[in-house]
């Protein structure tokens, strides 16, 4: 059976002596069998045999039409079925290729296989339903989900995908409880927004209207979000209000129109194709600890498209867990240049330069961070950490631990933020940040140090 694959201080010395005495605070405080196995020995001898248990049936060989796929795809897909034969994993992918074609009737074919060579593969059964859902065929994508939840249980996607099937069949009622339970395990966007609309559809308007405020409140452009809000302030009597976010949802839907029209393209040629087949390929090598194979699939697949994230993503993890960081930089310097905006990559970029010990360049990522997600609190917390470590711009470096602090309130934070006070000389400010952190930690034997080395303020 295949395995799984799952769609990644810097100190010099402070100038300040309120500096060296935060920084000292801190410091000083820190620390199979081949053969076959000899058939059991009977304790009784009887004339009666027990029968032996079924055996299960032989799945039948897999039949669909790889020459669907262009050609260079074809001979990548080949090899998977060559180097992993019967294996679900690779059937999957085979599926996932003739689905990026196009080729949805031929995906289905892969996925239904999948189940019979591997019935716990509940991805296969999302991604059948994923088709039925865009079909219209709404009852069979939700028998799918279902089987996928059964089959799968830890899958986090599916239980979303149904609450909103169930929506499409107008089976509201049971939509509501299923989402409020998801909006309490994964307190997300998505998953606030749908349990508005399963609210709006009951006429539950103010626990609609709380619900798409928290999703807006977890991504505030969100445009599906705002039209929600906008919707049920107008039903509520908000007229005031629902113009303000109608307005704010045309300006992000216009926005959104307009990177629909830039990006939209024509069927995905052959070099496209065949890269996301090396991309498919090398998840498969890597699942199966095959790092040679899957770093010359995902170079492969960038070298086919220039602006191909997941082969730079895979390409780019696999040389960071292999000690590589000065290859792992350039890959996702590069990812950059096709997504300025990933933080993802923005945080990986700052944990390599970090182990490089460039400064600078942790600083400028860190920045960039702040940039793309200005209440991002472990970036604010990692680069008043920076600053302070430098003996520079500890105004600044005090300002961002504030704001950790607020964000994530955690006794580290609260201690960082107290270092930060007094090396900008308030020792009143330390003490009360100092106090928080122990009302959190009281037992933190490097609070208590710094505690006792502050004294009274």
């Amino acid at each position: 059976m295949g395995a799984r694959v799952n769609a990644i201080e810097f100190t010099r010395p402070a100038t300040k002596a309120s500096v060296r005495l935060a920084l000292l605070a801190m410091c000083c405080l820190s620390a199979c069998q081949t053969r076959e196995s000899p058939r059991p020995v009977a304790v009784e001898t009887t004339s009666h045999s027990t029968p032996a248990a079924p055996q299960p049936e032989p799945v039948p060989p897999l039949e669909c039409r790889l020459d669907l796929l262009p050609a260079d795809v074809q001979a990548v897909m080949q090899r998977l079925l060559k180097d992993f034969p019967e294996d679900a994993e690779a059937v999957f992918s085979l599926g996932s290729m003739f689905d990026f074609c196009g080729q949805s009737d031929e995906a289905i074919r892969c996925w239904e296989h999948c189940v019979l060579l591997d019935p716990s593969f509940g991805q296969a059964h999302t991604r059948i339903a994923i088709i039925a859902s865009r079909r219209g065929q709404f009852d069979e994508a939700a028998q799918h989900l279902l089987r996928a939840r059964e089959a799968s249980p830890e899958l986090t996607d599916t239980g979303l995908l149904i609450r909103k099937t169930l929506l499409d069949l107008g089976r509201t009622e049971e939509a509501l409880v299923e989402l409020e339970r998801q909006a309490a395990a994964h307190p997300a966007t998505e998953e606030w927004f749908w349990l508005g609309q399963a609210h709006f559809q009951l006429q539950h308007y103010p626990q609609a209207k709380e619900c798409y405020e928290k999703a807006l409140v977890l991504n505030n452009e969100a445009t599906a979000g705002w039209f929600g809000l906008s919707q049920v302030c107008e039903r509520l009597g908000e007229t005031e209000r629902a113009e303000r976010c109608r307005e704010r949802f045309r300006v992000l839907d216009a926005e959104h129109a307009e990177i629909v029209r830039s990006t939209r393209t024509a069927p995905p040629s052959d070099d496209t194709a065949a890269a996301h087949a090396y991309v498919v390929a090398g998840r498969l090598y890597a699942a199966h600890n095959n790092a040679t194979e899957a770093e010359a699939c995902w170079r492969r697949a960038a070298k086919l498209d220039p602006i191909n994230v997941s082969a730079r993503e895979g390409l780019a993890k696999l040389l960071t867990t292999h000690g590589r960081g000065p290859e792992a930089i350039l890959v996702v310097e590069e990812l950059l240049i096709i997504q300025p905006t990933n933080l993802e990559a923005l945080l990986v970029l700052t944990t390599l330069y970090k182990q490089s010990n460039n400064v600078q360049a942790v600083e400028q990522c860190l920045q960039q961070v702040l940039h793309v997600a200005p209440e991002h609190a472990p970036a604010q917390a990692a680069l008043a950490q920076l600053y302070l470590s430098q003996g520079l711009k500890l105004p600044e470096a005090q300002r961002l631990a504030a704001s950790a602090a607020r964000l994530e309130p955690t006794g580290e934070n609260y201690f960082l933020l107290s270092a930060l006070c007094l090396a900008n000389q308030d020792r009143p400010g330390a003490a009360e940040a100092l106090q928080a952190a122990l009302r959190l930690e009281p037992f933190n034997p490097k609070f208590l140090e710094s505690a006792r080395v502050l004294g009274n303020p």
